[in-house]
Parts: structure tokens; C-alpha cells; sequence
């Protein structure tokens, strides 16, 4: 144990301490992980995938699993990765116990937590109720025709940040509305990652992969309306058929399972609806294989994936950038855990000017977009599903004192 770090640090506390700091990676959930002393890699300095071996543990699609020691890796919606070898940081178990790895020292000292706050009363959308009506009909048109069956539309919801910097938006995200997939990336001239996703896109193994789709929402409160929609039923069923046929491209014949189809996520704000798919892994997979077959994640992008993505970039009118891509680790074994990177805002403008001071000056202002989506399939009615995105958009407006 290093005796500059007390077990008993927490996440947040730790946080505080790395405002000055250029790079910082988090990964917060079951098992959390810390860092900010990372060197540049590439997809092509990861492992192989492990195969299956005598001790076999399964791959965990349901939170963040233990970091112990590796890469941590970020890729955009359209396809830029990043990738990170971490020389050392803090892991925290499930029971909040600190442990560091390597030679680590916090690099300053903690500054009082800021509470973020808007400039506005509330996140503006790129565009209203009506304008998302038009848009899901023209889905619905795509949909009659035969072009697709299901295409994940979303957008952004932005504001200026009056009060607090990236950190701060992250540690009040955990405190308001933790997640199994959560986590925070800052790293110099980039916009910082802001994450609390539950949805995990693939997990690896000891052989095994594992992903776990999640389609359907209703707010909290309304879980029983959730299980009894067929609707949301048959948006899940063939994103579970799409992920499918993504792991088949890795997997060895025969091996795909649905291991659950239709499992209930409760979240502080809304219940979703997921599926557990699993298969074993062909000898010899890289990671690069791995993400060529299931990135981005069906459940985001619709079915068939391609002709989906293709509506998408004509319908919303701009990149997405890291939201929807994924983050996530990768181990000295191969093993590893990426989320989808929903329920994801996208900070820009990073400044140091927090570290002294309790608000912004109007030219440190912070620009925040937050964004929300949901899947359009035959029989989607266009203002039940602005009710979606509003719900799945809240939790970031509540912690940042807005609407």
C-alpha cells in the first residue's frame, strides 16, 4: 500500500485533487479507476483477446469490473480512437477501498467541490417537439419503404456552464445518478467525456464475449408499463438479432446464446429494458476484430446497422462524436470491458480558472452539450418519443440546476 494514499480515499475526494491536471481518465461503477499518468498507444499494442483456459471466469456485461493494469481506450461514433497505456493510478472496489497501483502521488491539493450551475434556466435542443415529430416520420418512411426496421435517432441539448468545470459535472453525475458504466475523460486540446451510460458493448473473458444491448425506457415509476409494451418488446428483439449476427463475425459456429432476453435496468430516473447475449470467441481474435464486428453498438445506430447509420447522418445533420462511440478498459491478458457511450456530454473550452475560484468569469465560460436519443421503429409515435429523450435528458439537467 502507498502510504500517500489512504484506503480510505474516496473517488471523489480524489477528483477534487486533479483540477489542475491535463489528462485524466475515470472509469466509475462496481470497481472504479483513477488515473492521470498515461503514454500514447494504439489498437494495435492491445492483446489478443484470451482464450478459453482452465480457470474461466465470465465476462461481466452488468458494470465496470476490476482494473488491473493495461490500456484504457475511447473511440468516437465516426470512428477516431484513442488509446492510453496507464503507468499508475487508484482503483476502488465495491466497497469503496482505495487501493493504488504503480508510483502514485495525487498531484495537488483538493479544492473545494464547485456545484455545477447553468448560465441558462435550461439545455437548449438543436431542435423542439415538433421538429423531432417531422423527423421520426421521416424515419417511418424509411421504415415503409423497406430501407430499414429500426434507426436510433438523438440529439444534442446545449448550454454554458456558469459554475463548475468537467470534474465537477462528473463527481455531482455520480452523487445524483450513479451508473454501471460511468466515466469521465479529460485530455489537452479535446473536449472532456462526461458519462454516466449503463449499457455495456462488449465484455471479454477468458474466451467469452459478452455484450448487453439495452432498448426501451419509461420514467421512473412506470416499470410495470415497460414490461407489458410490446412495442419496446420488439425494438429489443432485433437489436438482440443484430448483436447477434455482430458477435457471429468473432465467434465460433454454433456458440451465440441470448442468455436473457428482456432483464430490467432500474436507474434513479427511468427503467430500461436489456438483453445478455454471449458467445465464445474464435482462437486468435484481436481487439481490432472485435470492434470491426459489433462498433458502433447496434442499439444506437438501428437495423440493418449500415443502412441505419446512413439515415442518421442525413437526419441529424451533424457528427456525434464521442457520444455513442464507447470507452473502456483492456487488460495485460486481453480481458476487457467498453460501454456504449450513452447518457454522454461532451464539455468544451476547458479552462483552469476553477481552481481559484468559485464561479467563471464570462470569457471562462464552459460549453456543455448533452445528448439524448431513443429508437424509431414502424410504430413509433413521434411525441412519445420527445417524452423519451426528455426523461433520458433530465438527470444531466437536475444536476446542473437546470431544465
Amino acid at each position: 500500500m502507498n502510504a500517500a494514499i489512504p484506503p480510505t480515499l474516496t473517488l471523489a475526494d480524489a477528483l477534487a485533487a486533479l483540477h489542475h491536471a491535463p489528462q485524466v481518465w475515470c472509469l466509475a461503477g462496481p470497481w472504479s479507476v483513477l488515473t492521470w499518468d498515461v503514454e500514447p498507444a494504439t489498437l494495435a499494442d492491445l492483446p489478443l483477446a484470451p482464450e478459453t483456459n482452465q480457470i474461466s471466469s465470465t465476462p461481466n456485461p452488468h458494470g465496470w469490473d476490476r482494473f488491473a493494469g493495461g490500456w484504457l481506450v475511447q473511440l468516437d461514433y465516426e470512428g477516431a480512437v484513442d488509446v492510453v497505456r496507464v503507468r499508475s493510478g487508484l482503483v476502488w472496489d465495491p466497497l469503496g477501498i482505495c487501493r493504488p497501483f504503480g508510483d502514485v502521488r495525487l498531484p495537488g491539493a483538493a479544492r473545494p467541490a464547485i456545484a455545477p450551475r447553468l448560465a441558462e434556466a435550461a439545455l437548449r435542443p438543436a431542435w423542439d417537439c415538433a421538429g423531432h415529430v417531422t423527423r421520426v416520420r421521416r424515419i417511418s418512411a424509411h421504415i415503409a419503404a423497406g430501407d430499414c426496421y429500426q434507426v436510433n435517432l438523438t440529439l444534442p441539448f446545449c448550454a454554458t456552464l456558469k459554475a463548475g468545470d468537467d470534474l465537477d459535472v462528473f463527481a455531482a453525475l455520480l452523487a445524483a445518478n450513479p451508473a454501471p458504466f460511468a466515466g469521465c475523460i479529460r485530455r489537452p486540446g479535446r473536449p472532456s467525456i462526461v458519462s454516466h451510460s449503463p449499457e455495456c458493448l462488449v465484455a471479454c473473458a477468458d474466451g467469452v464475449i459478452a455484450s448487453s444491448p439495452i432498448k426501451g425506457t419509461r420514467p421512473l415509476g412506470h416499470r410495470a408499463e415497460l414490461l407489458t409494451s410490446a412495442k419496446d418488446a420488439a425494438e429489443l428483439a432485433m437489436i438482440v438479432d443484430l448483436v447477434r449476427n455482430d458477435l457471429g463475425r468473432v465467434a465460433e459456429p454454433g456458440s451465440v446464446r441470448v442468455m436473457d432476453a428482456g432483464r430490467v435496468i432500474d436507474l434513479p430516473y427511468a427503467h430500461h429494458r436489456a438483453a445478455d447475449i454471449v458467445a465464445r470467441l474464435r482462437p486468435g481474435t484481436g481487439w481490432r476484430d472485435i470492434l470491426g464486428a459489433v462498433f458502433p453498438a447496434g442499439s444506437i445506430t438501428g437495423a440493418p446497422k449500415r443502412k441505419a447509420m446512413e439515415i442518421i447522418s442525413s437526419i441529424e445533420g451533424g457528427p456525434r462524436g464521442p457520444y455513442c462511440g464507447s470507452f473502456g478498459w483492456v487488460d495485460e491478458r486481453g480481458a476487457g470491458q467498453l460501454n456504449v457511450a450513452i447518457r454522454t456530454a461532451i464539455i468544451t473550452t476547458l479552462t483552469t480558472a476553477l481552481t481559484t475560484s468559485l464561479t467563471t468569469s464570462e470569457g471562462d465560460r464552459q460549453q456543455i452539450a448533452v445528448h439524448a436519443g431513443g429508437g424509431i421503429v414502424a410504430d413509433s409515435i413521434g411525441e412519445h418519443e420527445w417524452a423519451e429523450v426528455l426523461t433520458k435528458a433530465s438527470a444531466f439537467a437536475a444536476v446542473l440546476k437546470g431544465t
